[in-house]
């Protein structure tokens, strides 16, 4: 979570650093199911396909047959990748295939707490903004540190005899 909201600073978009998207799901490749969780920040919403989304946290346990990592992870949010569907969803590619998790149109593109669909592999989303930090949030961690620096730089001159 340190490292999300360490990246959702640098990134920033009109009223907002960022979107945090949080995952929490299962998934079964025939013979052993797994958990899978990851967290991501991304500069705003995601409206378009995304391939290879970059990840702040990642789980699989125990880890699914054919090669899986969490550098494979795709967001389609206008439809499947899955041509007879019309769902927005997660998928993790794998050398050994594909596991998908399904929601509703519209799930990556506002804030909530959203459900995979009936028959998908179960898992649960949640979509946050992560506000920009206050100018005066900023200006008072400014200060803390610059008197912080200047009380160590004062310690060590007395240490070392400068002040007698």
């Amino acid at each position: 979570m340190f490292k999300a909201l360490i990246l959702a600073l640098v990134v920033s978009s009109g009223g907002f650093a960022g979107v945090l998207y949080d995952f929490s799901g299962q998934g079964s490749d025939g013979s052993t199911t797994f958990q899978f969780s990851f967290e991501t920040v991304a500069p705003t919403f995601f409206t378009a396909n995304v391939s290879d989304v970059p990840t702040t946290e990642c789980t699989l346990q125990p880890l699914p047959a054919g090669g899986v990592d969490c550098s494979d992870i795709d967001f389609f949010p206008d439809g499947s990748t899955h041509s007879d569907f019309a769902f927005a969803e997660i998928s993790l590619i794998a050398s050994g295939g594909d596991y998908n998790w399904f929601f509703d149109l519209g799930r990556f593109e506002a804030p909530g707490v959203y459900s995979t669909i009936a028959g998908a592999f179960e898992g649960q989303l949640t979509v946050s903004t992560v506000p920009e930090p206050a100018l005066w949030d900023l200006c008072g961690l400014t200060f803390g540190l610059t008197a912080l620096a200047l009380a160590l730089v004062a310690y060590r001159q007395k240490r070392r005899g400068f002040w007698t």
